[in-house]
């Protein structure tokens, strides 16, 4: 759950994070894959992690035109 203030850390693409960066960090997640796909481009797992974030913390509370208006 993602329902304090978060900090995403993106390993590096192939080698992931190196552990001295994992031991610091409160938990890890990640992304389980499905078929054929090894594994994620780093920018793509940002964005889904990003995406997830947003939705649990500010799904129903913040809207997009809510922000439109405000201009």
């Amino acid at each position: 759950q993602f329902n304090d203030a978060t900090v995403l850390v993106i390993g590096a693409e192939g080698d992931g994070l190196s552990m001295s960066v994992q031991q610091s960090c409160d938990s890890l997640v990640s992304i389980p894959l499905a078929g054929k796909t090894p594994s994620l481009n780093a920018s793509v797992a940002a964005g889904m992690a990003l995406y997830e974030i947003y939705r649990q913390q500010w799904e129903g509370r913040l809207h997009l035109n809510t922000l439109q208006k405000a201009k």
